[in-house]
């Protein structure tokens, strides 16, 4: 393959083509991106759905299992910041609810005071008259 020029990847089974994908590719220098190794085996983990290397290397183990195990990886990895961010929403929710709680045993218990204290007054008044 050279200049752009479609090429077929694939695999061949006993008799028969297993599987194929259309590949578009050119010659280009490798792209030197600052802070990352290319001994740095975590590159192949991050942007998945887009990580062609990842791709082409669970397709070449022809392995449904893995790669339906690796599918199943991928969503959760999708769902976990989603039920982090859920999590601290509802940790919020906790803490305002118990702020409440709080404010309002407090004023329950000075209302509780001040009708002892009330009481107290009215008793002694009615002992004095």
């Amino acid at each position: 393959m050279y200049n752009g020029v479609p090429y077929e990847l694939g695999t061949e089974g006993v008799g028969q083509q297993q599987f194929a994908r259309e590949l578009f590719a050119s010659l280009q220098r490798a792209i030197n991106v600052p802070r990352i190794s290319d001994k740095d085996l975590k590159i192949l983990t991050q942007d998945l759905p887009f990580n062609f290397t990842l791709k082409q290397a669970l397709n070449s183990l022809d392995n449904p299992r893995a790669l339906a195990k690796v599918a199943q990886l991928c969503t959760l990895v999708a769902q976990v910041p989603i039920y982090t961010e859920l999590v601290q929403n509802i940790q919020e929710l906790l803490e305002a609810v118990h702020k409440f709680q709080k404010s309002f045993s407090d004023q329950a218990g000075q209302t509780i005071i001040q009708l002892e204290a009330m009481k107290h007054q009215m008793e002694t008044a009615h002992i004095w008259s």
